[in-house]
Order: C-alpha cells, then sequence, then structure tokens
C-alpha cells in the first residue's frame, strides 16, 4: 500500500529538479510530510483534505496561507500525474474536489508611516533585523528573498541586487535607491562575496525574531488575529509606491508580483492623486 510519502518521494526526484531547488519548496514539503506522509493515498480524499484546512484557519492561518498549501499540494498531484512512476499511484487529484478559501480584494494591510519608523528604530540594536527590514522596505523584496541576497548579489555601481533565488523561479534584478545604497556600502566593509547582505545565514525564516520586533515596536503581530507579519514589510513598499505614482509595469519588475496582484490589491489612489491624474489631462474648453 503507498502513502503519500511516496508521492513526496517522486516529486522530489522527478519534479523539482527541473524546477529550482528553492527554500520554499523544501519547507512545503517538510509541512505536507509531517502531515500526510504516513496517510495511505486511498485515505488521501477530499473530506481529510476539507478537515486540514478547517483545522488551519483554526490555527489562525491566514486566507493567503491556506490558499498556498492547498495549491501547492494540488500541484505535486497534477505534476507527479504526469511522470511514469506517478501514474501508477495517481488517478485523481483531491485538492480540486473542495473549495479554496477566497482571496479577499482590495488593498492589503500595511503599515502606516510612523509605524514604519517606530519598526525601525526598534530593530536598530539588532543589527540582522535591521538590515532585514530596511531591505524589504526599500525594495519590496520577498522575506526569503531578501535573506538570501549574498554580497556578490550587489551591484553597487548600477544601484541594484540581483534576485536568484525567487518564488516563481524568475531571477530579476531590483533597484536599491539611493537610502538603501548608502546603507549598502556601510554594511559592506569587511564582508566577503558569499556572505549574506544581512549578516546571518538561515536555512528557514525565524518568524520569532520577526514576532519579537513587532513586539517591541509596539505592532500587533499575527495575521489571524489582527496583526501584521514579516511579509506587511513588502506590501507596505508596494503601497507608498503606488501613492508616490509609481507605473504597475515597472513595479512589477522590481516585485515579482503581476500586474493583476499590483492593480487587485495595491493601487487604491487617494484623492489627491486622483485628482492630479484627471489635471494632467490638456483642457477641453
Amino acid at each position: 500500500m503507498h502513502n503519500f510519502s511516496d508521492l513526496l518521494g517522486i516529486y522530489e526526484r522527478e519534479v523539482v529538479p527541473l524546477r529550482h531547488r528553492r527554500l520554499w519548496q523544501s519547507q512545503m514539503i517538510a509541512i505536507l510530510r509531517q502531515r500526510f506522509g504516513d496517510t495511505p493515498l486511498s485515505e488521501m480524499t477530499p473530506e481529510r483534505l476539507e478537515a486540514w484546512r478547517n483545522e488551519l484557519f483554526a490555527a489562525g492561518r491566514s486566507v493567503s496561507t491556506v490558499r498556498k498549501y492547498l495549491y501547492f499540494m494540488s500541484g505535486i498531484y497534477r505534476r507527479v500525474s504526469r511522470t511514469a512512476d506517478g501514474r501508477q499511484l495517481v488517478t485523481s487529484n483531491p485538492v480540486t474536489k473542495i473549495s479554496l478559501p477566497a482571496e479577499p480584494r482590495g488593498l492589503k494591510k500595511r503599515l502606516a508611516l510612523q509605524q514604519v519608523r517606530t519598526l525601525l528604530d526598534a530593530a536598530r540594536p539588532d543589527p540582522v533585523m535591521w538590515r532585514w527590514t530596511l531591505l524589504m522596505l526599500r525594495t519590496g523584496m520577498r522575506v526569503e528573498e531578501a535573506m538570501a541576497v549574498r554580497w556578490c548579489d550587489v551591484d553597487a555601481g548600477n544601484g541594484e541586487i540581483a534576485i536568484r533565488q525567487t518564488k516563481t523561479g524568475s531571477p530579476r534584478r531590483v533597484a536599491t535607491g539611493a537610502e538603501l545604497a548608502r546603507h549598502l556600502r556601510a554594511w559592506r566593509a569587511g564582508a566577503k562575496l558569499d556572505d549574506p547582505v544581512i549578516g546571518r545565514r538561515y536555512e528557514s525564516i525565524p518568524y520569532h525574531r520577526f514576532r519579537a520586533l513587532f513586539r517591541r515596536a509596539g505592532i500587533p503581530w499575527g495575521a489571524g488575529s489582527g496583526g501584521f507579519t514579516a511579509r506587511n514589510l513588502r506590501t507596505t513598499f508596494c503601497t507608498l509606491a503606488f501613492q508616490a505614482g509609481a507605473d504597475a509595469h515597472i513595479l512589477s519588475f522590481q516585485t515579482g508580483h503581476s500586474i493583476r496582484t499590483l492593480l487587485d490589491y495595491y493601487a487604491d489612489a487617494s484623492a489627491a492623486q486622483r485628482t492630479r491624474v484627471v489635471n494632467m489631462l490638456k483642457p477641453l474648453t
């Protein structure tokens, strides 16, 4: 009798090497193996996955996180079924038979400017968290992207950073801007090219350190309880960039977001911005 670990084994052997070995994939595989590894494939039913979905919500997981988990599991079934070994095990994809929670539309939660300043002040005594927080707020990088940046990825002359490990698997280059470039020059002293820019290597994201940082700053933590998480540093960048008049296409190259995601979640124009756009038109009368 085959269990879910057999499916994961085929995925790791046949699929992952073709899709690049990214840290987030390893983390997701570990989560699924711990939860379902010994479960017979015959018992991986839609009802069992619905119960898991509900458990995640009860544990305070956000809608985005639950969707990510389910999408990842669905991708395992879909891609393994396209391999010779996988076709012997997979006859259907149970994830397609359950309802996924709807991603709420509208502006994603962001920090106010005063909260940003308070958070940075709270991070200053901790060099790693100070660098990490500023990288995300000034470039829109994802948490894991900023974690993986090394000094060999930094092009100080052009004011750019190469992001090699991305969620989508497509490398991109992000602009640093004058403020971050100034800090990068100061941080660079004595560092080796293979050293991480944040100043420390991690195998997984230390959310406990971000949680402690937010609490020191007096900012509520936890998406499930209506607070913030480290990912809101990226949403803060995107929202502020739009409010400053950023073009969605350029912002897409900077952040790795799709145009639709940017427009659906972040492009909440203020009255002043709308007025500025209208006043840019030539007089008609």
